[in-house]
């Protein structure tokens, strides 16, 4: 198995300018009247009933601000890959992933988009790894176990099956069999439930089933026999198969994923260009909707 190296790319890329390329010139108002004409919202003539907010459309509306949040957490989440994960660095992260939380939380299920929804997804990963401590027999275990975080993965690869590579997919879930497997030799315990669950992952097709099993085994086959009551090759394992080395991989992994998917429609509109249109039509679009 090759030697795996942390990510080069900064999760800034993830948003990346937010800086409009083409300007839209300002418009000086002559009067208060016309300043009160453009802050007062228009009510519709024909009904003194109050306007109703459309469910469909809150949901929608919605929708679009948890896109962009998702963004900003995840970028933030990676940003932090390189520096200690201690109460400060926890807390930097948990400000941009409460708001989140809370604004998911009043969306259906049913109304995610797919990109969205596998972004929350990445975010999920992102944190669980990125807060996650080797285990140790003088400390409780993290929750969720680094086995579970390895399902959790997994079923986030079968979600984005159409943007990522089997083979890269595969190879990174089997390394989070064989460093569970580390870890659990190295402090002497039976296989966990959650790594027996990770090797017995199964997707929707017989073949990937049978390469994921071969993929995860060959992996383990280059650990040693045994290294029980060994101290100094139980060290020398945790060195060749480092956790921060594994961890850099996944986020590389979770980075590379990311810039597969749309950008949020909020910030498409920051940088003046949505979608497939040039900045010129972004343009004229905002301007025939008045966004202007």
């Amino acid at each position: 198995m090759k030697a795996h190296s942390p990510p080069k790319r900064g999760a800034a890329e993830l948003l990346g300018p937010t800086t409009p390329t083409h300007r839209r010139p300002s418009r000086k108002i002559s009067n208060t009247s016309e300043l009160d004409h453009l802050c007062t919202p228009t009510m519709p003539q024909s009904s003194t009933e109050p306007a109703e907010a459309d469910p469909h459309l809150a949901d929608d509306v919605n929708c679009l601000i948890l896109d962009y949040l998702a963004c900003l957490a995840i970028s933030k989440t990676l940003s932090t890959a390189e520096r200690d994960y201690d109460a400060d660095t926890a807390e930097d992260v948990d400000w941009a992933v409460r708001p989140l939380k809370a604004l998911e939380s009043m969306i259906p299920k049913n109304a995610l988009p797919i990109d969205l929804s596998i972004k929350l997804r990445v975010l999920q990963v992102a944190n669980a790894i990125q807060s996650h401590r080797p285990q140790s027999g003088k400390e409780p275990q993290s929750s969720p176990s680094l086995a579970r975080i390895g399902v959790d993965f997994m079923d986030l690869c079968l979600a984005a099956v159409s943007k990522i590579s089997e083979t890269r997919w595969l190879e990174t879930g089997a390394l989070f069999v064989l460093q569970v497997t580390i870890e659990e030799q190295s402090e002497e315990i039976a296989s966990s439930q959650d790594l027996i669950d990770l090797r017995s992952w199964s997707g929707n097709d017989s073949t990937w089933n049978e390469r994921w099993t071969q993929t995860w085994r060959a992996y383990l086959n280059e650990l040693p026999q045994s290294t029980e009551h060994n101290d100094n090759a139980k060290e020398a394992l945790q060195r060749q198969f480092s956790f921060r080395q594994f961890k850099a991989v996944v986020l590389k992994f979770l980075l590379d994923l990311m810039t597969t998917l749309e950008p949020p429609i909020l910030i498409q509109l920051e940088r003046g260009k949505l979608g497939t249109l040039s900045h010129a039509e972004t343009q004229n679009f905002l301007d025939r909707v008045g966004l202007c």
